[in-house]
């Protein structure tokens, strides 16, 4: 960017307005909100600067291939780094967008503070504007229609208890319509809305009618937020630029969480309440929708109330809302008509004096479904006397008249007998068998009463999901389709208006369902296809790209529907906001044939595949279908000598591999990737730069691992929408960097990564970042800082349900609590952590618990617990984690040395030495060469034992370690102080000094001011034999006290004589409180 900026766009306070300065042009030229000649700029500019009420920014347009004008990006300096910001097209940047991103991009990234919205600044006002240019981010346009109620039909019964009800469910969380199709779920909660709508106290109301393509998760919330704009302008702006700015990694699944969490900021600060209505929430499956709405449910700020209108009960915890009386439900019982409410409905579509008796057999017969009234007030419309809608009437009522009704209508022969009152199900609501009887009945009773032309127009444009005026003509070639979907929502005929100009409607889903029953039977299946064709090139025609889709597909027009989906993916729409699952579900609805021919979209569908599986395992029918739709595309992109696409296939087969554990042919692929791909395509060469890193890292070469990963950073970091992978990539390199034994770069990477997570609050970067420094803090021995970030994680563990960050942060709690000398409190939280983990959901956390556990024990001087730890530990099927053997094997080494038994503990931790430094492992390495230093003392080889100890610490002393030497408690202090004359490096000799006089705050005083140290320390057994020796303990005592024979109690007495230079007890005693052993 340059420094300083030919065009400038600054708020004046002294003008009011903003204005447009050129360093060209003499005057400045003052700008309003809604000037069109400020777009008309923008369009003939590439860049500017900003500097508004809420920050400063610089713009800079970015153009791509085949992209048009290109897109606006915003830059910020923030400390050392530069933050880029998505803005949008010219026609988008808005000047209160410009104050938006200011605001944001004002906030400091600091370790603590969270990005939120404004509350409402004054700045951030600007003129009304529909749900799709609220949402300007980079996407395909939402449909206005299903934002809005449909309107209410008339006539409706006033049951003024429900909403009361509804008015009472207000102070709750949540209000829950749950019951069949027919029952007045969405009719109530707009008579509700209507009624109350005026009242001064009454919330604003955002409306979504959530139909099957809501699955994609993006979109799904792309809808929840935008909706919600109607609350407060701009609300929910942020969210959105964090759904359109996020990068979804085939690693890590999208990191949703963070555009759903500053969706919840907004609500939080949000000036006005609201009521967020989604009809049809059953048609929602995706698991991801139903986690994150729980977590939605869960956070759901009080401005903001939930209504779900649905069939059956969702995915969502209920149990827990109605425990917290924060529910409020509504079932089949609840919503049917009452005699009263029957009685009222019939006298306003019937001029016929109905009796009591009449009217209860007759809701006894329909169980109160206002459908079904309904449907039978519009049977009587069609009926030309009195008498004969006497007989409809009777007909439907009377079972054991089975005729009465064929007799008067003499063209049905319906048993009547069948059409009583309907079979309930243990709810109390209708099966769906006995419903779908009296439906079909009386539909097909108002069809057969209604014109020929107007039959036609049902049975042609039943298909659509929803009707416009200008659709139908094109479908039924008539010219006056408004006017008719006009009337036909007038009089009542089971067709919604979705909007106040009514230019969109729908028909109720019964009406529908039945409709296309008889088009399916009178049309046929070809005829049906033809006008989903037709209303796809009317959707084209209109820019409505993802309704000519689903139109094509649904008319099996294939090669239209593909044709349109490369249009959409040659433009990288789907991809830059993410609706894999949407692109996915269109793909996978082409033949074979169709595919073959566009290997472009072969390689979109095994993307779209490989983004939508779970991160952490491939069934096998979706590994086939990936490997299939990967060769059809290699074929056609080889036959085009398309190198740069075939690079990108040979990257996901390398991901494919490795996310299957196969790690040499995900190297080999990723290397083939790598000679493939061009330069800027920074995403998938990031991608295979880093598995190529991970492979190594795998095969235990850590330094070329490192080298890899770093690679793998620098391309990531050239695109500005691969930060979620640079995050994993990160995290990677501070595990590599920690195990080389770089502490400093370790905590440089871990804490460059915990800033990111927590300005864009990916919780799961969040806790990994805080439990690498935890170690990095206890390794420097800054326990209190430690202590803070451990709190952290499991703060955090609880907030995100988190079982393995709650397992790791307490294991590091209790660590942290041993060297605080408060070893019996982290036994305890040990023991209740083992006693709630679930052993077969988690084996290999559930055994690394087990190994703390024992190791701690082992510290408090039970030597039993390790013969019980090795007799009981679990057995997982699955291998041990990485550093788990070594781990445990040490603790087994530590075992012997207790038990004096030098020896053994060589064995096996010569072995272990030798492994590790072939791994490159270095951190594991020290720790190993440290105990083994201490284990050559123990058995008597002195000068061997300095020898190693002043090895490592030349090798630790630049990068701190501390606690690797002071966890090794008094025998390592007395070997320090013995080494120390031997260090002839003066850093060396510091850094002994600086591990003295971290002992001696420890209350252990091994200097030689006092005395001289032991030069043949004690080994822990002997320091616990001496112990109880200066207690006044018989060598039986001390034999059954240790468990231990009395003749191993006796060699120990005499080898602690002889350290201590001594011939008797008393002697013993002395010199031992004189040197603080004791």
């Amino acid at each position: 960017m340059p420094k300083v900026a030919t065009h400038t766009l600054s708020w004046s306070e002294e003008h009011n307005s903003y204005e447009l300065y050129s360093q060209n042009q003499a005057s400045a030229y003052q700008l309003q909100e809604n000037d069109k000649r400020w777009h008309a700029w923008l369009s003939a500019h590439s860049a500017f600067a900003f500097h508004g009420r809420q920050g400063q920014l610089n713009l800079l347009k970015e153009a791509r291939k085949n992209k048009g004008e290109g897109y606006w990006y915003a830059y910020r300096r923030q400390g050392k780094h530069t933050v880029k910001r998505y803005a949008g097209r010219s026609s988008e940047l808005t000047i209160a967008r410009l104050e938006n991103i200011a605001h944001l991009l004002s906030q400091p990234e600091s370790a603590g503070q969270k990005t939120e919205v404004p509350q409402n600044p004054e700045a951030l006002k600007k003129p009304q504007e529909t749900p799709q240019q609220l949402a300007s981010v980079p996407q395909l346009p939402l449909l206005e229609a299903k934002l809005h109620a449909p309107r209410l039909h008339t006539p409706l019964i006033r049951r003024q208890n429900l909403l009361a009800r509804l008015d009472a469910g207000l102070q709750r969380k949540l209000t829950l319509l749950s019951a069949p199709a027919g029952y007045g779920k969405t009719t109530l909660i707009s008579q509700w809305i209507a009624h109350r709508q005026t009242d001064d106290d009454f919330p604003a109301v955002a409306w979504v009618s959530l139909d099957s393509g809501d699955n994609d998760p993006v979109r799904f919330w792309r809808y929840l937020i935008t909706a919600s704009q109607s609350f407060q302008q701009g609300l929910g702006e942020a969210a959105l630029l964090s759904l359109a700015s996020m990068s979804q990694t085939p690693i890590e699944p999208l990191p949703l969480e963070i555009a759903l969490t500053n969706f919840l900021n907004a609500l939080t600060h949000a000036s006005a309440k609201g009521i967020l209505i989604l009809e049809d929430y059953h048609v929602i499956s995706s698991e991801q929708i139903q986690h994150m709405m729980a977590f939605f449910l869960d956070h759901l700020p009080p401005t903001l109330h939930l209504v779900l209108l649905m069939r059956g009960e969702p995915s969502l915890p209920l149990a827990r809302l109605r425990a917290k009386a924060e529910l409020c439900e509504f079932s089949a019982a609840d919503l049917r008509f009452s005699h009263e409410e029957s009685a009222s409905f019939l006298r306003q579509i019937s001029n016929l004096r109905l009796s009591n008796d009449f009217i209860d057999e007759l809701n006894m017969s329909l169980d109160g479904w206002a459908a079904g009234l309904r449907l039978l007030a519009l049977a009587m419309q069609g009926s030309r006397s009195e008498q004969e809608r006497e007989q409809i009437l009777s007909a439907f009522t009377a079972s054991s008249y089975p005729n009465a009704f064929s007799q008067a209508r003499g063209a049905q022969q319906h048993s009547v007998a069948k059409l009583s009152r309907p079979s309930l199900n243990q709810r109390g609501e209708p099966v769906q068998g006995s419903r779908r009887l009296l439906q079909d009945y009386f539909v097909n009773e108002v069809f057969n009463a209604l014109p020929e032309p107007l039959q036609s127009f049902l049975l042609h444009t039943c298909i659509l999901k929803r009707l416009h005026g200008s659709l139908c003509d094109v479908i039924t070639a008539r010219n006056d389709s408004a006017q008719l979907l006009a009337e036909l929502e007038r009089r009542g005929l089971f067709l919604d208006a979705l909007d106040e100009q009514g230019a969109w409607y729908r028909y109720h889903t019964l009406f529908a369902e039945a409709m296309q029953v008889r088009a399916r039977q009178q049309l046929g299946e070809n005829a049906l296809q033809t006008i989903a064709r037709t209303a796809s090139r009317w959707y084209a025609a209109q820019n409505q790209l993802e309704e000519a889709v689903e139109a094509a597909l649904l008319g099996q027009d294939f090669a239209s529907a593909a044709a349109l989906i490369e249009r959409l993916s040659q433009a990288e729409r789907l991809q830059e906001l993410h609706e894999y699952y949407t692109l996915r579900t269109w793909l996978q609805q082409l033949p074979e044939d169709e595919l073959r021919q566009h290997p472009l979209l072969c390689l979109n569908y095994a993307t779209a595949l490989l983004f939508t599986c779970p991160t952490d395992h491939i069934e096998r029918p979706t590994l086939a279908l990936l490997e299939k739709t990967l060769e059809l595309a290699e074929q056609g992109f080889r036959a085009e000598g398309d190198r740069a696409r075939l690079g990108i296939i040979f990257a996901q087969r390398a991901l494919i591999t490795w996310r299957q554990d196969e790690i040499v042919p995900a190297r080999a692929y990723a290397q083939q990737a790598l000679a493939l791909l061009p330069a800027d395509e920074a995403r998938w060469r990031s991608v295979s730069m880093g598995i190529t890193g991970i492979s190594e890292m795998n095969m235990g070469r850590l330094s070329i691992a490192r080298t890899r990963l770093l690679e793998a950073r620098a391309i990531g970091e050239a695109d500005e929408q691969n930060s979620d992978f640079i995050q994993t990539n990160i995290n990677l390199l501070a595990w590599v960097c920690f195990e080389q034994g770089l502490l400093h770069e370790t905590a440089e990477h871990y804490r460059q990564n915990l800033v990111m997570a927590r300005a864009r609050q990916n919780h799961s970067d969040m806790g990994h970042a805080l439990l690498g420094l935890t170690q990095i803090f206890y390794e420097w021995n800054q326990l209190q800082e430690a202590q803070a970030a451990v709190a952290e994680v499991l703060a955090l563990s609880k907030q995100i349900a988190d079982e393995e960050f709650q397992i790791w942060g307490t294991i590091y709690q209790a660590e942290i609590l041993h060297a605080q000398k408060q070893t019996s409190q982290a036994l305890q939280l040990l023991a209740a952590l083992l006693a709630h983990a679930q052993p077969h959901r988690l084996p290999l956390h559930y055994r690394q618990i087990q190994s703390a556990q024992a190791r701690l024990q082992l510290a408090n001087g039970d030597l039993s617990a390790i013969q019980h730890w090795l007799d009981n530990r679990f057995e997982p099927s699955l291998s041990l984690l990485l550093n788990q053997p070594e781990e445990e094997q040490m603790l087994v080494a530590r075992w012997y040395l207790a038990l004096d038994k030098p020896h053994k503990a060589l064995e096996i931790l010569e072995d272990l030495q030798e492994e590790a430094r072939k791994a490159e492992r270095i951190h594991t390495l020290f720790k190993l060469e440290v105990l083994l230093a201490v284990a050559y003392a123990s058995n008597r080889q002195i000068p061997k034992a300095r020898k190693l100890l002043l090895s490592v610490l030349t090798r630790t002393q630049a990068e701190g370690y501390l606690r690797l030497f002071l966890d090794e408690g008094e025998i390592m202090a007395a070997l320090l102080q013995a080494s120390k004359p031997y260090a002839r490096a003066r850093a060396v000799a510091a850094h002994i000094q600086t591990i003295l006089q971290a002992f001696a705050q420890e209350s252990i005083d091994l200097t030689a001011s006092k005395s001289p140290a032991l030069l043949e320390p004690l080994s822990p057994q002997e320091l616990r034999v001496l112990r109880l020796l200066a207690s006044g303990n018989s060598t039986p005592q001390i034999a059954q006290e240790l468990v231990v024979s009395v003749n191993t109690v006796r060699t120990q007495v005499q080898s602690i004589y002889r350290k201590l230079n001594v011939n008797n007890r008393v002697a013993a005693s002395e010199v031992a409180r004189h040197l603080q052993l004791l």
